[in-house]
């Protein structure tokens, strides 16, 4: 069914049970327009092929504040797993993001790399733009989310960091 523009509304109506009937649950709605990808999760993965849909994307935002002498960069893979939601189909690529001396990025989504459904580490790795060089890194990373008017609000910024981040990640 295709969805137009604008608002709108969903209900799940359930009628009474009868009989010896279990309770129902619902445990997710999906909204996508990426038909050909749910029938191939279907066809593919035989437990909880929908799950490996469910990330953050569009939830959770890093700004890069390059504080050092030099242009840098900071690759932000997906966050490692650690349940049985790895076995899922995953777009997962992971992000660069640069930022010249002395100056900060605008919001990058990053949201995208992380699952919905589980906790899991993130390690974030800066390298110096042409060189290997941690000596002279010196910068803060700044994470965001959505807030429910639509901006991106500032959650955590950790400042003075000269190498790979690790960062420990619950939902």
């Amino acid at each position: 069914m295709q969805l137009g523009a604008g608002k709108a509304k969903l209900s799940l109506i359930a009628d009474k049970q009868t009989g010896n009937a279990a309770r129902r649950n619902v445990d997710v709605v999906v909204l996508t327009s990426d038909e050909k990808d749910v029938k191939t999760r279907l066809e593919k993965e035989a437990y909880l092929p929908l799950d490996g849909m469910l990330t953050q994307e569009g939830d959770v935002y890093l700004k890069l504040h390059n504080t050092g002498r030099r242009d840098m960069s900071l690759t932000v893979p997906n966050g490692t797993e650690h349940s049985p939601y790895w076995v899922h189909i995953r777009k997962w690529k992971p992000k660069l993001i640069q930022a010249k001396a002395g100056a900060s990025t605008d919001w990058v989504e990053v949201g995208s790399q992380l699952d919905t459904l589980n906790d899991g580490q993130w390690l974030l790795t800066p390298t110096t733009i042409g060189a290997v060089i941690e000596a002279v890194l010196n910068f803060g990373v700044e994470f965001g989310v959505r807030n429910a008017a639509g901006t991106i609000e500032s959650v955590a910024h950790f400042k003075g960091l000269k190498g790979p981040v690790h960062a420990g990640l619950r939902r």
